[in-house]
């Protein structure tokens, strides 16, 4: 969003059919430290993703701390400042508010407590406003500290759908554990749904450690020869997501997300050149080792 060159290919990349990109979650950072230059560019861009039929949602990345709620604040009059520009265009919000450990007992407590009055306040405010142009919240968890801070069970009957962070991808056997967890996450939604995140690495053209580019998710790492990843996921994860209990009602529109557009393009990319997996990568005795094989290309983007 920072720079003109990159923004173009982003726009290209999911406006095209082909991208399999039906919603993009657009990172605020830049409109938060922009002002009117920042609202200008995200105004074109939404714009353009609308007409071309992608739906839109301003996203935040924050760490907990114990002045997140300032920049949760921060967010909103973002967001208003550009929503007011267009008020006929569906908009949402994505909130990714993460703790490590939290699972173990949160270090922040009044401070999520400020979070969750915060995004409740805004986003029912946001739904009265805009009414048929406002498309709902989504939260990234888990990492996030709920029935402690006092964010059970409004969270799970408010939010449009639940962003799984339980990433997995084909070339890790932990996917079923995964399953098991964003089973667990879905069977808490009460009105809200779940989706599921795959890890879509972005890597160098030239790889340092042989095993991380024979094995790279970019390269189909997981996948039989001439296997795509829809495949994949039709005969591999969602049965097994199926004998888990994660039945399609449970599931969000669209149900998949990937955490790095910037992997995901050079992954579609090859996908086009018809280069997967990448079973040719070698060693070559030297400091590098040759992989992807001579022939195969991967342009890397920053988004």
């Amino acid at each position: 969003m920072t720079d003109p060159k990159q923004t173009e290919i982003f726009i290209n990349f999911v406006s095209d059919a082909s991208s399999g990109v039906a919603e993009v979650k657009l990172d605020a950072s830049a409109l938060i430290n922009g002002g009117a230059t920042g609202n200008k560019t995200y105004v074109d861009v939404i714009n353009r993703l609308t007409a071309a039929g992608i739906g839109v949602h301003l996203t935040v990345s924050l760490a907990m701390q114990n002045d997140t709620p300032n920049d949760v604040k921060g967010f909103h009059v973002a967001f208003e400042a550009l929503a007011s520009q267009m008020p006929s265009t569906v908009l949402g919000v994505t909130y990714d508010i993460e703790e490590p450990k939290v699972q173990d007992g949160t270090k922040y407590k009044a401070a999520w407590v400020q979070v969750w009055a915060l995004i409740k306040s805004f986003t029912e405010s946001q739904a009265s406003s805009r009414g048929a142009h406002w498309s709902g919240y989504d939260m990234a968890l888990p990492g996030a500290c709920i029935e402690e801070c006092g964010a059970s069970p409004w969270i799970y009957q408010s939010a449009r759908a639940l962003d799984s962070m339980y990433y997995f991808n084909g070339i890790r056997t932990f996917y079923k554990e995964a399953i098991a967890n964003i089973v667990t996450l879905a069977d808490k939604c009460q009105s809200c749904k779940v989706r599921i995140g795959f890890e879509v690495t972005d890597e160098a053209s030239r790889c340092y450690e042989y095993v991380s580019c024979k094995q790279s998710f970019v390269w189909g790492g997981g996948l039989a020869s001439g296997q795509s990843l829809v495949d994949w996921i039709n005969t591999v994860m969602l049965p097994e997501a199926a004998t888990a209990g994660l039945t399609a009602e449970k599931l969000a529109t669209p149900p998949f997300f990937v955490e790095d557009l910037s992997g995901y393009i050079p992954f579609m990319q090859n996908v086009k050149d018809g280069v997967f997996p990448c079973s040719t990568c070698s060693k070559d005795g030297g400091v590098d080792n040759t992989c992807p094989s001579p022939g195969l290309v991967m342009s890397n983007s920053t988004i």
